[in-house]
């Protein structure tokens, strides 16, 4: 009995690995895809350059309500759909 046991542990242990590389792969997609679009927003004027501060530029996205952001900020939103302002956040 101790046997099967580890068989099928030993079986469904690596599935669970995978899962998980899987799931950080995909948080991973996500988040270029998110900075793409950021680069996209701010090409076609959605998302406006406003400013600097401490050597770290500030953006805005008018249409959303959204002023004096980082970047990283802008694109946590653009990722997940909620906002919050973050000054901690590394660009």
């Amino acid at each position: 009995m101790t046997l099967i046991l580890n068989l099928c542990w030993g079986g469904a242990s690596p599935n669970i690995f995978i899962l998980l590389q899987l799931i950080t792969n995909i948080k991973t997609i996500l988040m270029i895809i998110a900075h793409l679009i950021f680069t996209l927003y701010l090409h076609t004027g959605i998302i406006i350059p406003t400013g600097d501060v401490d050597g770290r530029i500030i953006y805005s996205m008018p249409n959303r309500n959204i002023e004096y952001s980082y970047k990283a900020e802008m694109v946590e939103y653009i990722a997940t759909g909620t906002f919050n302002y973050n000054e901690d956040v590394e660009d």
